[in-house]
This record gives structure tokens, sequence and C-alpha cells, in this order.
């Protein structure tokens, strides 16, 4: 099924619920309005939006209550609709860019990326059974994703193979990935 491009936001023009539309740089979408009940109320506090106007997307000075067609007075089908984001435009396109140098990394690096985030994920687990503070750990961790991508070239030099600095960089690239990420 091919989904159309949306296109610019009308304020006159009657959305149906699942429509999208480009409003101030991002894609909306109209979605059909229903008051919380109670129990969701009680459930998640602050965090309902109570009202419809204060959920929706659309800036104050772009809705004059009459002029946009999203209460059932105003509407042929009696629906009641408000407009929630999907995405930044620019967000989507940061998005894009970072899946193509994903992509573009060659298949034999992500395994020594991988391999690195592996072998320090362990080893800052194994550390911190034995009970190892925090910035100690991640020292031991690091000389440990060091060794291992310095011994698998090693070992490839010794097999026939070639001892390539960029696998060897890759390796530790995806352990320092787990290290920077992980708060320990």
């Amino acid at each position: 099924m091919r989904i159309k491009k949306p296109q610019p936001f009308e304020p006159g023009r009657e959305y149906n619920p699942g429509e999208r539309a480009v409003y101030r740089g991002m894609v909306i979408i109209a979605e059909r309005w229903v008051k919380p009940s109670d129990k969701l109320i009680e459930k998640v506090g602050k965090f309902v939006c109570l009202s419809r106007c204060a959920c929706c997307v659309i800036h104050k000075d772009d809705c004059p209550a009459v002029g946009l067609k999203c209460y059932r007075t105003s509407r042929s089908d009696n629906k009641v609709i408000y407009f929630r984001k999907l995405y930044n435009i620019t967000e989507k396109k940061a998005m894009k860019k970072i899946f193509q140098l994903i992509v573009s990394i060659p298949h034999d690096k992500l395994l020594h990326i991988i391999a690195g985030m592996i072998v320090v994920m362990l080893v800052l687990r194994l550390v911190s059974f034995i009970g190892i503070p925090g910035m100690i750990a991640r020292i031991i961790a690091l000389i440990a994703v060091i060794l291992t991508g310095v011994l698998r070239e090693v070992y490839n030099k010794k097999h026939g193979g070639v001892f390539d600095k960029k696998d060897l960089y890759a390796t530790i690239s995806g352990g320092l990935i787990v290290l920077l990420l992980t708060v320990y």
C-alpha cells in the first residue's frame, strides 16, 4: 500500500482521522478525540490530556475555534478531532543520514564493532560481580577490548591473514560505544 506524501496544512479543510499534513516543519496527523476515562486519569494522573485543544499541536494563532474544522458542529461526520505530531521533517532527514552511515559500514567492520560491544558488556558484568568500582571497571573493560582486538588481529596474521588496523579500531570503537553509553 502506497501512502501519499503529506500536503501543506489547510485550516479550512475538513481532515478525516488518519490524514496527514505538513505544519510548521513537522508532519501532523488528524486523530479522533476521545475523552479520557476516570480510571485512566486516576492511573496516569497529570500526564493525561484532559482538553482536546491542550493536546493539539496547532498553534493558537492558527486555530480560530470556529474556522478550524475539528469540532463536531463544524464537521459533516460529527466527529471531534485533534492534530498530533508524527515527526519533525528535520528529524527524519537526520535519521536517514544516520541510517545511510550505518549501511555504508562494511559487514566485517560491523562484526568487529559488535564483538567489541559484547566484550565490554561481559567484562563490565563480571567486574560488577567482583565489586570493583565504576571508573576502575571501565578501565579494565577498555584494556580487555584492546587486548581482544590485538589478539584477534595477531591470530589473523599467524593464520595467513593480515594485521588490519581498521579491524582493530572497529573492535575498540564498539567497546567505546558501550563504555560511553553505560551508567555504572
